[in-house]
């Protein structure tokens, strides 16, 4: 367990704008993924690749 993946999502703002550099601090700050309000898709695509590689 050397690395145990920290992502945050959901509303991240209150304009209901998608803002990159929001995401860009998030990353920054050390979250390993972020996901905007109703990625849904990408979440499960993160999850699934990891599920593959901790296999």
């Amino acid at each position: 367990m050397s690395h145990v993946p920290v992502v945050i999502g959901g509303k991240l703002g209150t304009d209901g704008l998608r803002n990159a550099g929001c995401t860009r601090r998030l990353l920054n700050a050390g979250f390993d993924a972020v996901f905007d309000n109703g990625d849904l898709g990408a979440f499960e695509l993160f999850l699934n690749r990891h599920r593959t590689a901790a296999a």
